[in-house]
């Protein structure tokens, strides 16, 4: 595969939306960041500015700032948005995804990738999760904070063109330099990650603290582990 050739694409330039954004921009030369307003212009400027404790300081220049409904036909398209904006976005790209289109949800709950499958019923869904600390800042800049950041991506009981397209993924992924496990049974992964993010939200909000500070406090600890059981209870 000529990853170089392969058009790319970044809807949601937030946190988790401006590292994958940048690192592929970084990387390869056909790739549309799906931006609007003030922060289609900051990046039109000054390009993707990436502050990572992982991987430097780095300005990104994508080919292409547009409209999510301007963007066009992509062999790649990472959407990287807030689930109450995910079926907008669907209705959105429904018309540029083709058969051989690959699309890339890296957001947070457990059925995004479902829901794609049923909102775009085109082209082929790779699920995916990401563990990393990342945020936009008010300059639209994007900030990475501490020395990980990794997608774990694959297919529930994929078959043959299904595992060809996951390894297309792992390609994009590592020519950009973009950590990630190719994992079999990704849906365990993803409630794995869900189950975490429904104590670890919850606890850092209320207490106002980061996850060492909650874990070096026992009364805090064993509150962060009833919610995971409980979150655990629910999900099953």
């Amino acid at each position: 595969m000529n990853t170089e050739e392969k058009k790319i694409a970044v809807i949601g330039i937030g946190g988790v939306g401006g590292y994958i954004a940048g690192m592929l921009a970084k990387a390869y030369p056909h790739v549309t960041m799906v931006a609007r307003g003030a922060r289609a212009e900051s990046i039109r400027k000054n390009g993707l500015v990436l502050h990572s404790d992982y991987k430097g300081e780095i300005v990104a220049r994508p080919e292409r700032v547009a409209l999510v409904r301007e963007m066009g036909q992509q062999d790649y398209i990472f959407i990287c948005v807030k689930n109450y904006s995910l079926e907008d976005v669907c209705e959105s790209i429904r018309d540029m995804v083709t058969e051989d289109t690959v699309i890339i949800p890296v957001m947070n709950g457990v059925d995004p990738g479902e829901n794609i499958r049923r909102l775009v019923g085109k082209g082929t869904v790779v699920d995916s999760l990401i563990y990393t600390v990342a945020f936009s800042n008010a300059d639209f800049s994007v900030s990475q904070q501490d020395t990980f950041t990794w997608l774990c991506i694959g297919i529930k009981d994929a078959d043959e063109r299904q595992q060809e397209k996951v390894a297309e993924v792992a390609e994009i992924l590592k020519g950009a330099d973009i950590d990630y496990k190719d994992q079999g049974d990704i849906e365990v992964e993803i409630w794995r990650k869900y189950i975490l993010n429904c104590a670890f939200n919850v606890m850092t909000a209320f207490y106002d603290n980061t996850i060492g500070e909650l874990r070096s406090d026992p009364v805090k600890a064993q509150q962060y582990e009833t919610l995971v059981w409980e979150a655990a209870s629910v999900g099953r």
